[in-house]
């Protein structure tokens, strides 16, 4: 099919990794599935360290709507998991999907069509994030020079919000299978150094984050990640000092959060040896050297909140399990 009436509408795979499976997958995968496209659309679902489960989207498959089932050969985690996906898929543009998360309608055609506008070789888009009757927006803030954004900026590019052309991924290389936390960041900087980012500025995608088994707050996996991350991307991290001293203050809080007052009291000190004229990376002393536990945990619990409002009629969550 053709759109414009000029050349054949790309095709697009989407990778979405499971360990769980179940409705949250089924409904992830018809979120793709039911996006207006005229080309072909396949969604490519990669089980690790569990068994395949049924999906349940027959009714939505067609010439030009396809679901591809794997089981995750490589290295177990999301890095391998994704790299596997990929490997299998076919289309010309790949995006990415975590099986607990959804895509809004009109997601797809949206992003297509300003990557078609601007000539850029990755789309992002807003994110809506849902916990417990509430929700939060947030929009990545495209700019030129998008390693300067990440690193110096602090903008976070969700992967699941990407679309990204299949040469500029083949050239940025796999996700980084030693990593657990930033593997995603890792590919994003990678592909920030090759080619130019678009993206549409609404949330056309929802994260569910009212669950616990979540690695965002393991001190010693975001560690590990960071240490990797910043020695692969090193010349990035020591052009601009001040986004060392914002994973150091992040490093600080999740150190305090698992009860590590030593560590955090030495990543504050970085952080603040780095950037002193930030009031977070001084809070974030003071916090680390003289706040009691339950204080910070109050104060950490009250920090994650910030910015979320009661989810209205008119306020579109997509398909919530």
């Amino acid at each position: 099919m053709a759109a414009d009436g000029g050349s054949p509408s790309p095709g697009v795979s989407v990778v979405i990794p499971s360990h769980r499976g179940g409705a949250p997958l089924r409904r992830a995968v018809r979120t793709v599935l039911e996006q207006e496209h005229p080309g072909t659309l396949e969604a490519v679902v990669v089980f690790d360290a569990c068994e395949p489960t049924e999906l349940g989207v027959d009714d939505l498959l067609g010439p030009t709507r396809t679901v591809t089932v794997l089981t995750n050969d490589r290295t177990r985690g999301p890095a391998g998991t994704r790299n596997r996906g990929i490997e299998a898929s076919r289309g010309s543009w790949v995006a990415f999907l975590d099986d607990d998360d959804a895509w809004l309608a009109g997601k797809l055609s949206r992003q297509l069509a300003e990557l078609e506008r601007t000539g850029a070789g990755v789309a992002t888009c807003g994110v809506r994030y849902v916990a417990d009757g509430r929700y939060r927006d947030q929009i990545p803030a495209v700019q030129a020079d998008m390693q300067r954004a990440i690193v110096a900026g602090g903008t976070f590019v969700p992967l699941q919000t990407m679309v990204v052309r299949r040469d500029h991924l083949d050239r940025a290389g796999p996700f980084d299978e030693d990593m657990w936390v930033g593997e995603d960041t890792d590919l994003v900087l990678r592909l920030a150094g090759l080619t130019m980012f678009c993206g549409v500025g609404e949330p056309l995608i929802v994260m569910e984050r009212g669950h616990t088994d979540r690695l965002s707050l393991d001190y010693e996996r975001h560690l590990e990640g960071f240490r990797r991350l910043a020695a692969k991307h090193h010349e990035l991290f020591d052009r601009w000092p001040t986004g060392r001293a914002r994973r150091y203050w992040r490093l600080a809080g999740l150190a305090l959060r698992s009860g590590d007052r030593p560590a955090a009291r030495e990543w504050a000190r970085r952080a603040v040896r780095l950037d002193p004229t930030s009031v977070k990376n001084v809070g974030m002393t003071a916090a680390a050297y003289l706040a009691p536990r339950w204080v910070f945990d109050r104060a950490f619990d009250a920090y994650q909140t910030v910015g979320w409002k009661p989810i209205a009629a008119d306020v579109d969550v997509g398909p919530l399990v």
